[in-house]
């Protein structure tokens, strides 16, 4: 729906809002490719170290910082690294909610990729679709 709305307003927009709309979308991305990626690599560096060892709080800084440098690289200024980004996420602490951030990226890029599809078969897509 997201992507629809964007799409008609990107027709109806000035040019000046066309470039607010285009950075949204792309801002949008990073967000659940780069940065979950990040927590992804947190969370799977946290469970493999927690098998051998206790963590403390450095530690868990430590890692986040790394999953950030490792995700994002040259792309943020290492002097905005959030090492306390895992103290702001529950999730973290929940028994059945490991790799929380997993869905947001694939459902966001599944249905960006099932809109290009659209794009290029039309009302073949949804018959395809429908029939599987």
């Amino acid at each position: 729906m997201k992507t629809l709305f964007s799409i008609f307003a990107l027709a109806e927009a000035s040019d000046e809002e066309k470039l607010i709309l285009i950075e949204n979308s792309i801002s949008d991305l990073a967000q659940i490719t780069v940065d979950i990626l990040s927590r992804y690599k947190f969370e799977s560096e946290v469970f493999e170290r927690r098998k051998t060892e206790f963590l403390f709080a450095n530690d868990l800084k430590e890692i986040m910082i790394q999953a950030q440098k490792d995700t994002y690289g040259d792309g943020l200024n290492q002097n905005y690294m959030h090492p306390y980004m895992w103290i702001n996420k529950g999730h973290y602490y929940g028994g059945g909610l490991s790799f929380y951030n997993f869905p947001y990226a694939f459902g966001g890029l599944f249905a960006l990729g099932l809109f290009g599809k659209y794009q290029e078969e039309g009302v073949c897509l949804y018959l395809t679709i429908k029939n599987y």
